[in-house]
């Protein structure tokens, strides 16, 4: 293989890495641009390495990396909130490693396609199986995801954050995160909380910032729906 050749093929790898990484970047998928990148190039490149290496099997190679990706890819599911997250997202990492595969063996146009259909998938298909598994389970609510911002002086940090948490738990909702970061050059710290709702469930964000807008420390405080 000529050194123009892998040139190419490395290249096509990475084109069509991004294309099916921006897809998964744009929903803020765990495994975005770089991910899709690094698997499609990496799969690509260890089959490629069989072929420059003349004694090793290009198949066996690429059955590795079929099962190696699966390990990748249990890294991006997780739980969170009511529902498992990721399981898309670690097909979508799998299926880029196809594609690598295909491109390392010169199969640039079948590579081409499977971009396409992968795209497809994620892209066309995703609001008919929102459909049909929602006329399957019509008492099944949407997850909504909910941030809460206080700032407030830094004495009172602890009293807020104790009064969110109990204040969440009171209204049947999860608490996923509750961070704080010190402002600069004063005496006051931002206070972020992030929570899940079965449903949407705007009168309880609206119940528990009102209460904590109560509190004497408190200099601001806001929610909002994160997309």
């Amino acid at each position: 293989m000529s050194v123009l050749n892998f040139s190419i093929r490395i290249a096509v790898a990475c084109l069509l890495g991004i294309v099916i990484g921006f897809e998964r970047q744009y929903r803020h998928r765990m495994a975005g641009i770089r991910t899709n990148v690094l698997v499609c190039v990496g799969s690509c490149l260890f089959v490629m390495f069989s072929m420059l290496d003349g004694n090793g099997d290009k198949t066996r190679i690429a059955a590795q990396v079929v099962s190696g990706i699966g390990f990748l890819g249990g890294g991006v599911i997780i739980r969170e909130g009511f529902n498992i997250r990721g399981l898309n997202t670690a097909a979508t990492l799998w299926c880029t490693a196809s594609i690598g595969v295909l491109t390392s063996g010169g199969f640039v146009l079948q590579a081409a396609i499977g971009t396409i259909i992968i795209l497809f998938v994620n892209i066309a298909l995703r609001p008919l199986g929102r459909k049909i598994y929602s006329e399957n389970n019509p008492e099944v609510e949407d997850e909504f995801n909910y941030e809460i911002r206080v700032q407030c002086m830094n004495k009172d940090e602890f009293h807020i954050r104790s009064l969110l948490m109990h204040m969440v738990k009171d209204e049947n909702i999860m608490l996923m995160n509750l961070e704080s970061q010190d402002v600069e050059l004063s005496e006051k710290v931002n206070v972020k909380a992030e929570v899940v709702s079965i449903g949407k469930n705007d009168m309880c964000l609206e119940k528990i910032v009102s209460r904590i807008s109560l509190e004497s420390g408190v200099v601001s405080i806001g929610w909002k729906i994160k997309e």
